[in-house]
């Protein structure tokens, strides 16, 4: 557990839409009981009712500064590039808010300590972001997103290449810590990725054993901590 103070736990929340599936990501790492601080970086499209459940639920929240999106990236590319500049800290995972923890996974930390940067792609989706953070390799990486970005290549694609370049490791995550539920391998998972279509009525005889139980724990949470704030968001607002 060395140094656990300076490792950070972050996701993003960048409209008010997203407020929801973070909250509900930080109530699941708090179930996991994670030594580690949770933090979130946030838009300023983010509506001052929702910015104050946000500071309730995560220890730390970054506003994103979206002057230095130099290259022009959407938002949600750029949020994650943005962890590089979190430099209070020696190294940050970086979660979708469309994660769920299912238990504590504290430890991949420490599985992936020799590391300077670690890109995890996923497909054409990058849910899981390992840095050590570096505002000096933030700029060095916007800056040749400028300009390797007119050639029509993808984030993904330049990101896992620049850190390359950059005598950074891109290693691939264990599926325990990127579990998409498509996949047939549900063993010995701590983090999952929820679709995006799920909503609170699911037809259980269509899903998995393993999926089960990952609704079962979102729907808990969901109802039992997030509705609550929400509900008394929309009291405080009318």
């Amino acid at each position: 557990m060395r140094g656990f103070h300076q490792q950070l736990w972050v996701t993003a929340a960048l409209s008010d839409e997203d407020v929801p599936t973070a909250l509900t990501l930080s109530f699941s790492m708090r179930e996991a009981m994670s030594n580690r601080k949770i933090g979130v970086i946030i838009s300023p499209a983010v509506s001052p009712s929702f910015m104050a459940l946000v500071d309730q639920c995560f220890d730390i929240v970054f506003p994103l500064h979206e002057n230095w999106n130099k290259a022009s990236l959407p938002t949600d590319q750029f949020a994650k590039l943005f962890t590089f500049t979190l430099k209070s800290f020696k190294k940050c995972v970086f979660l979708e808010p469309t994660m769920l923890i299912i238990k504590n996974a504290d430890e991949i930390f420490e599985e992936y300590e020799d590391f300077t940067r670690v890109f995890f792609p996923n497909g054409d989706n990058s849910f899981v972001f390992m840095v050590k953070p570096s505002v000096s390799a933030f700029r060095d990486i916007m800056n040749a997103l400028i300009s390797e970005k007119e050639n029509g290549a993808s984030f993904q694609h330049l990101v896992k290449k620049l850190t390359s370049e950059n005598d950074c490791k891109n290693n691939f995550f264990s599926e325990k810590y990127n579990h998409s539920l498509s996949s047939r391998n549900n063993e010995d998972i701590f983090i999952a990725h929820l679709p995006l279509d799920w909503g609170m009525e699911m037809d259980w005889n269509k899903l998995s054993v393993f999926e089960q139980i990952v609704f079962k724990k979102y729907k808990n949470i969901y109802q039992n901590n997030v509705l609550p704030m929400l509900a008394g968001c929309k009291e405080n607002v009318s």
